[in-house]
């Protein structure tokens, strides 16, 4: 495949495996050797930009970053150029029947994310209780975070997932998409990854057939749809596979440099 000029990267269980924070050493090496080509690197991906780990930022040096699901687009060295919000009338509905059902919810602000209901279930679901300072706020007590710092990109659910499920036809202005066992990324319906990806194409003059995806989760489904070639590892879920092009090996097994050599866009 010779015509690729962007590929478009997910990270946790893609581009790093769940629970770590480094990526393959054969994979750097894949993708320094795209860029040597010309080719460009986007990530997209459901967390933060903040909570992105660092060894993506100082290896790679990516082009773009599409982050919360879409609804916040950064281009490295200009900071956050598109964004797209939740409004607080669905904020407080929802957290309201988050409480109610015990159920943690925090939402992606521009620098923190802040959880407004059961605080100790979402700290040890999101983040396994790691301490990240002022970057997870508890805001459980008060649930107004949003009067003072305007409204929030995103959020994420962690508890029982049929209790989610129960949920879901009430908030038609929202995409919930399972992420992990009992974790559920959420944001708002009509804007995803790809649509914020278009914008980086469009500004930048490539199609979508000259592009490449790499995913393993639900939220990766629409961009590996539409990607010149959409790749899944194998460590994705079976719909997320379905909807691929060609099934990588694991992220455990350098599964985005096997494509890339698949491809032929690297020698094997």
């Amino acid at each position: 495949m010779e015509n690729v000029k962007m590929l478009i990267l997910d990270i946790d269980g893609t581009l790093i495996a769940r629970g770590t924070e480094t990526i393959r050493p054969a994979v750097v090496e894949a993708l320094h050797q795209a860029q040597a080509q010309g080719i460009k690197l986007l990530i997209a991906t459901g967390r933060a930009y903040y909570f992105i780990q660092q060894d993506v930022h100082d290896t790679l040096k990516p082009d773009y970053y599409v982050t919360i699901n879409g609804q916040c687009l950064i281009e490295t060295g200009k900071g956050i150029i598109e964004k797209h919000e939740i409004q607080e009338s669905t904020m407080l509905k929802l957290n309201k029947l988050c409480d109610e059902l015990e159920l943690g919810v925090g939402y992606k602000f521009d620098e923190s994310v802040v959880c407004q209901s059961h605080f100790h279930k979402f700290h040890w679901g999101y983040l396994k209780g790691k301490d990240v300072g002022s970057l997870l706020i508890d805001d459980t007590a008060e649930q107004n975070y949003q009067k003072t710092h305007g409204l929030p990109m995103g959020l994420f659910i962690i508890g029982d997932e049929e209790k989610v499920e129960s949920i879901t036809n009430q908030f038609p202005e929202l995409t919930f998409t399972w992420s992990y066992p009992q974790g559920y990324d959420i944001y708002s319906t009509g804007n995803d990854k790809t649509t914020t990806i278009e914008s980086v194409l469009k500004h930048l003059g490539i199609s979508w057939a000259e592009t490449m995806a790499f995913g393993d989760g639900e939220n990766d489904i629409p961009m590996l749809q539409k990607a010149g070639v959409g790749v899944a590892v194998a460590n994705a879920k079976e719909n997320v596979k379905a909807a691929a092009d060609y099934i990588a090996p694991s992220v455990d097994e350098d599964g985005v440099a096997e494509a890339l050599k698949h491809f032929g866009i690297l020698k094997a």
